[in-house]
C-alpha cells in the first residue's frame, strides 16, 4: 500500500529536450535493426569512448533500453549518465527567458484544476516552439521536458532533461526528477536493501528541491509520503512547521492528508497549528471545519 501512494505521489513531473549526440566515430548507433543488437553496439561503443563522452553514450544507451521495454535499466543507467556529467556554465537568465519561465513554471504547478495531460499539452503548445528557436533557454527547457515525460515521450524527455542537466544540475526541477526516476526505481525494487537505498535517494533530492523551491507544493506531499515510518515524526514536524511558518499555502483538497500526517505521528499540537493556518487560505471551509473536528476527535480518544 505504502509503494502505491509513494508512486502516486509522483503522478505530475517530468522532462523535455533535443539531445546532443557524442560526434565522429563515436557517435550513437542509429541503425533500424532490432533494439537488442542496438544495445550490443552501444555497449562496444561505450567500452572504448574517452570519458568526455561516456555520459552522453550512456544517456543514449538509456534511451534503447527504453525502447526496448526494459525501464528499470533505462532509468539506472539514466542516472548514472546523469552523475558522469561535467557541468558547464549556463549564460545570466535574460528578462525574455525569466519571463516564459516563470509563467510556464505557474502553469506546469496548476495541476490542482487540471489533469497532468492537459496541462502538458498546454506547455507544448505555448512554449516548445520557443525551445526551438532558443534552445539556450535552459530553465524553460525543464518545463517542456516535464511535459513531455506527462505525454509519455520519454525519449524527448531523457534529451530534454539531459540538456537543461548539463547546464544547471543545481535546478530544483533536476532534483525534482532525480527523485522521480529514483521512486520509479523504488516501485521496481525487489530486496528490501534497494528499495532503501532509492528511498534514501527520494528523500535526498526532494529535500534538496524543496530548499531551491519550497513554494512547490507537491514535493511536500510526496516527501511524507516517502518517509519511512521511524523517521516520520522528525520529517513532519520540520516540513509542516515550514509550511506554516513560510506561510506556503496547501489546497484544500490536501488538507487532510496533512493533518493525517500530523497526528499520525503524534502531534496534535503541530496539527491544530496547520489547520489555523488553513483558514486563512480556505475561509469558511468546510474541509477545514472537518479537519478541525478529526483534531478534536483524536484528543479525546
Amino acid at each position: 500500500m505504502k509503494s502505491n501512494l509513494f508512486v502516486l505521489a509522483f503522478a505530475t513531473v517530468l522532462f523535455l529536450l533535443r539531445g546532443v549526440y557524442a560526434e565522429d566515430k563515436f557517435r550513437s548507433v542509429q541503425t533500424n535493426e532490432g533494439y537488442k543488437e542496438r544495445i550490443a553496439q552501444q555497449i562496444e561503443l561505450l567500452a572504448h569512448a574517452p570519458s568526455e563522452q561516456q555520459s552522453e553514450l550512456q544517456r543514449d544507451l538509456a534511451i534503447f533500453y527504453y525502447k526496448d521495454q526494459d525501464h528499470e535499466k533505462a532509468f539506472k543507467l539514466y542516472l548514472d549518465a546523469l552523475e558522469m556529467v561535467r557541468p558547464m556554465s549556463a549564460p545570466m537568465i535574460s528578462q525574455e527567458e525569466e519571463l516564459l519561465y516563470n509563467n510556464a513554471l505557474q502553469t506546469y504547478l496548476d495541476n490542482q484544476t487540471k489533469a497532468a495531460s492537459v496541462i502538458a499539452e498546454n506547455i507544448r503548445q505555448q512554449y516548445a516552439s520557443v525551445l526551438v528557436a532558443r534552445p539556450d533557454y535552459y530553465r524553460l527547457g525543464y518545463i517542456i521536458a516535464a511535459a513531455d515525460a506527462n505525454l509519455e515521450m520519454f525519449e524527448e524527455f531523457f534529451q530534454q532533461f539531459y540538456q537543461s542537466y548539463c547546464m544547471l544540475p543545481q535546478h530544483y526541477l533536476a532534483y525534482k526528477t532525480k527523485a522521480i526516476l529514483h521512486a520509479k526505481l523504488f516501485a521496481r525494487a525487489r530486496t528490501p536493501i534497494d528499495r532503501e537505498m532509492q528511498r534514501q535517494a527520494v528523500l535526498d533530492n526532494l529535500t534538496q528541491a524543496i530548499q531551491q523551491y519550497p513554494a512547490d507544493v507537491g514535493l511536500y506531499k510526496a516527501l511524507f509520503a516517502t518517509v519511512s515510518d521511524d523517521k516520520r515524526p522528525a520529517i513532519v514536524n520540520v516540513y509542516l512547521n515550514k509550511i506554516i511558518d513560510e506561510n506556503i499555502i496547501i489546497p484544500r483538497s490536501d488538507i487532510a492528508f496533512y493533518v493525517r500526517q500530523a497526528l499520525d505521528a503524534k502531534q496534535v499540537e503541530l496539527a491544530r497549528r496547520f489547520v489555523n493556518r488553513g483558514r486563512q487560505w480556505h475561509q469558511n471551509s468546510r474541509v477545514i471545519d472537518a479537519a478541525q473536528k478529526h483534531i478534536d476527535q483524536y484528543k479525546e480518544n
